[in-house]
């Protein structure tokens, strides 16, 4: 039996990205999939690319009676609701405090927080009749780590310039030095949506590489021996 057989999921901002690759697993381990996003002609080629056990709803996560309509589509088209995922985002500020456009920030609010408050509203709705369900939230690395920018946000359309940009950094940001890509986001979304993860709740699962753990060590140890070198300097000095 594939972990997911029987089970309804609905992901947003699944028109490409990690919500497309994530749509793609779910579908071939027995999921049926609603696929959420703004980008009618992307959703309509991957619902019909996995087939019927994919559908397309253009949705603007922002909009509240939107949101609703997913979660209607997913229990009218399938007639149940196991997982959602709630994956929409969209490109955020770099600029210092005193340089912050709080109307671009609302923006990023928009979708990054009210619209996942939304999503869960009418999810639990549906979920608490059968008394289960799997609500999974993706959010980025910077709500553990400040300054690791936001641009790569808006790099969806060109993903092999990101993944060399990361690349050329991952040496120093990451203790595995692999590049992340959206597979590795949606294999841990499988564990989470499936029953294999059916004691887990109110967790956080970080999939960075271990940015959020710390530097890697080979790309410190410079900066540890600057630091042990200062101080025997001056041990020395004040001997003398």
């Amino acid at each position: 039996m594939l972990p997911l057989e029987g089970k309804v999921a609905v992901i947003t901002g699944a028109t490409s990205g990690i919500g497309a690759r994530t749509a793609e697993v779910f579908v071939a381990n027995g999921a049926n999939v609603v696929i959420a996003g703004r980008r009618q002609d992307r959703g309509e080629k991957l619902a019909r690319k996995l087939g019927d056990a994919a559908s397309f709803i253009r949705t603007d996560v922002c909009a509240e009676a939107d949101v609703k309509a997913m979660i209607d589509h997913a229990v009218d088209r399938f007639g149940r609701l196991d997982c959602l995922m709630n994956n929409a985002g969209r490109g955020s500020q770099y600029a210092a405090i005193a340089e912050v456009d709080l109307e671009q920030f609302d923006a990023v609010i928009a979708v990054h927080l009210r619209a996942v408050l939304a999503g869960m509203k009418y999810a639990t709705r549906v979920m608490a009749v059968k008394g289960a369900g799997s609500i999974i939230n993706v959010a980025s690395v910077n709500g553990f780590r400040a300054g690791l920018g936001g641009y790569y946000y808006s790099a969806d359309d060109h993903p092999e310039y990101a993944e060399d940009a990361i690349d050329s950094v991952a040496k120093r940001w990451q203790p595995l030095r692999y590049v992340g890509r959206t597979d590795d986001i949606a294999q841990a979304a499988l564990f989470l949506a499936s029953d294999a993860s059916r004691f887990v709740t109110g967790q956080n699962l970080v999939v960075d590489g271990g940015i959020s753990a710390g530097w890697a060590i080979a790309a410190v140890r410079p900066d540890r021996e600057l630091f042990f070198r200062t101080i025997q300097a001056g041990v020395t000095a004040h001997s003398a």
